[in-house]
């Protein structure tokens, strides 16, 4: 059984097909990235009046003094363990030198 020739005419017709196709594929493209650009416009403004709100700036300064304080905290703290390791050193080494000077005194 043999097929009935295709008429001419599908051809074109298959044509402005592909055609009409690609064109809706760019258009549709199109929107796509016009919709990506919207929606991170969107999201960008959002997110600025969101930094700017009252709260958020107040929970900005918060972090930013819990932070110098702990820093602040963290230098006393070490301020304070160098100048205990100093006074021991210091103390070691009058004790030292005193035996140094015993030593001698009983010893010359």
């Amino acid at each position: 059984m043999a097929f009935p020739p295709v008429p001419e005419v599908i051809f074109p017709l298959n044509i402005f097909l592909c055609f009409h196709r690609r064109q809706l594929e760019a258009e549709l493209k199109l929107i796509e990235e016009e919709t990506a650009k919207r929606v991170e416009e969107a999201i960008r403004r959002r997110v600025e009046e969101s930094l700017n709100s009252g709260e958020v700036q107040v929970e900005i300064q918060r972090r930013l003094e819990e932070g110098r304080k702990r820093l602040n905290d963290e230098v006393a703290a070490q301020l304070e363990k160098e100048k205990e390791a100093a006074i021991i050193e210091a103390k070691v080494k009058e004790v030292c030198s005193n035996h140094f000077i015993l030593q001698f005194i009983f010893f010359s």
